[in-house]
C-alpha cells in the first residue's frame, strides 16, 4: 500500500514538474517562431550575405557578366 502513495506521490511531482517548465518555455517565448524556424534551412545564405550592399551585375546577353 505505501508504494501506491509513493507512486501517486512522484506522478504528481513530475506533472507539476513538467507544467512548471511548459509555463516557463512559453514566458520566454520558446514557441513563438516555430514557422519561421522550420522554413528556415530553406532560405538563400547569398540573401544575408548581400544584406546593406548593392549588388550591381552587368550582363551582356552573350552569357558574360
Amino acid at each position: 500500500m505505501s508504494v501506491l502513495i509513493l507512486t501517486i506521490f512522484v506522478s504528481i511531482v513530475l506533472a507539476a514538474f513538467g507544467m512548471v517548465l511548459f509555463a516557463w518555455s512559453t514566458r520566454i517565448g520558446t514557441f513563438d517562431h516555430l514557422d519561421r524556424l522550420s522554413i528556415l534551412p530553406l532560405e538563400d545564405d547569398n540573401k544575408e550575405k548581400s544584406r546593406g550592399k548593392k549588388i550591381e551585375v552587368d550582363y551582356d546577353g552573350n552569357g558574360n557578366c
